[in-house]
């Protein structure tokens, strides 16, 4: 009878481990790390690269090389219907004299109208160019 023992536990299996990289993390004490590991798109562990590469295999292993790597900034949102009423108010700022205040909203209200016709000539343009692509194909 042959008994065989190992001293390597089972590593858990992740899709990506990114080792040797300089990584701020956003946790509350703002700590930095060296790797991670990623399943189904989310982190599974942060750590030393160490620690990672004893704790996991993965498909693929990027070797960061000492680039920082930083959280997402993502800020991928406006507030259209806030724009849209800015877009349509005069900016009275900086005006001195009630003169001043009306020639601002003469140039405005100029303004708007040429944009709001050249806005209208191309909808039609686009129009035009639908009826075109559909009668081609």
């Amino acid at each position: 009878m042959t008994l065989v023992f190992s001293c390597e536990s089972k590593k858990t299996e992740v899709d990506t481990i990114v080792t040797h990289a300089n990584i701020y993390t956003v946790n509350s004490a703002f700590n930095k790390a060296e790797a991670f590991a990623i399943k189904d798109g989310r982190f599974v562990a942060v750590g030393s690269t160490q620690d990672i590469e004893n704790a996991f295999i993965a498909k693929e292993t990027i070797d960061a090389k000492g680039q920082t790597i930083t959280p997402g900034f993502i800020d991928a949102h406006c507030h259209f219907y806030n724009l849209g009423m800015n877009k349509q108010t005069v900016d009275l700022g900086g005006t001195n004299s009630f003169e001043e205040v009306i020639q601002k909203v003469i140039d405005f209200q100029k303004k708007r109208t040429a944009v709001l016709l050249s806005v209208v000539v191309g909808i039609k343009m686009i129009g035009k160019i639908k009826t075109i692509l559909i009668k081609m194909y």
